[in-house]
């Protein structure tokens, strides 16, 4: 008796002196759960957009988007700077950037907005300034009796804002349309003509020519928006030498010919 009593004894303090080997689970499945708190995912808010413009700058146009593609929006402002010719007023390009939990101004540029007065008789060329696709894109027109039209776009890429693409669209009544639409990134021009006339006062198309040709650009550098000339855009054929649109190839057939 006293033996057996003896054994209950011993079997007693084994069985609660042994850790237990249970795992203690919170899941349905009886798997561990880590309790490792998770990371924060909620994103930091936008602070409210406001920055006072340098004295005498007038707000002209302003556009919102992603430039940078990283999720957080970008503000465009473009300005008249006070600075006066007989072309009108100048503009400045003003691209501010949360950083920090602070707007702060990115990219200050002049020239690619032409002045008020550049439009000639239509009067302003400033059409528009949207983000599209991550890129910025400004749109102008003017002219008289012959119309332009220009569209180019700009992305930041190797540090710096430029230019990819551009449209220069000419029109004369009753003589013709062209279109040279550029790829600089690639050297690639398509190149588009209607040829028309007039009948009863009205434009007649006569033909279109059509084309996809691979030109070159003369700059080792793509343009950049601080500085940029809008008019300046122009592409020169890789194999005849022959550059287009001939309104804006002075310079270059200037240098040609000496």
């Amino acid at each position: 008796m006293k033996i057996h009593l003896s054994l209950i004894l011993i079997f007693s303090l084994l069985l609660f002196s042994c850790p237990s080997q249970e795992k203690k689970t919170n899941s349905p499945g009886g798997k561990p759960v880590s309790t490792v708190p998770p990371k924060e995912t909620t994103p930091k808010p936008i602070p409210p957009f406001e920055m006072e413009f340098p004295k005498g700058f007038a707000l002209l146009s302003q556009v919102s988007g992603d430039l940078d593609k990283d999720g957080i929006v970008e503000k465009v402002a473009v300005l008249n700077n006070n600075i006066k010719s007989d072309i009108g007023e100048e503009r400045t390009i003003l691209i501010f950037k949360v950083d920090n939990g602070a707007w702060k101004i990115w990219e200050r540029a002049t020239g690619a907005i032409l002045p008020s007065k550049n439009g000639g008789m239509m009067g302003d060329p400033f059409q528009s300034i949207k983000v599209e696709n991550g890129t910025l894109v400004i749109n102008h027109f003017g002219g008289s009796r012959s119309k332009w039209e220009y569209t180019h776009r700009f992305r930041f890429q190797n540090e710096r804002w430029e230019l990819i693409g551009a449209t220069s669209n000419f029109f004369t009544p009753c003589v013709n349309q062209t279109t040279f639409d550029y790829n600089l990134s690639s050297g690639n021009v398509i190149y588009r003509e209607v040829v028309m006339t007039c009948k009863d006062g009205e434009n007649e198309k006569i033909k279109t020519v059509h084309k996809n040709i691979n030109f070159k650009d003369i700059k080792n550098q793509l343009p950049s928006l601080n500085g940029f000339d809008p008019s300046s855009v122009f592409a020169v054929n890789s194999k005849s030498g022959d550059c287009f649109p001939e309104g804006a190839c002075y310079e270059y057939n200037q240098k040609k010919n000496q």
